[in-house]
């Protein structure tokens, strides 16, 4: 393969399933579900200063 049919050449998506087991899906679901309500909580508070400011 000459280095132009190399550069031509299209990039192949290299992808691999992660396989992970009910008990990690479980945890990685709670520390989403935890970060989403920190979110909501500091988007609450914020607001409530800025009403009251």
């Amino acid at each position: 393969m000459t280095s132009v049919d190399r550069a031509l050449r299209l990039p192949r998506p290299q992808t691999r399933a992660m396989r992970v087991s009910a008990d990690e899906a479980a945890r990685q679901l709670m520390i989403s579900v935890w970060l989403v309500a920190l979110l909501v909580a500091a988007t609450a508070v914020t607001a409530t200063a800025g009403f009251f400011a």
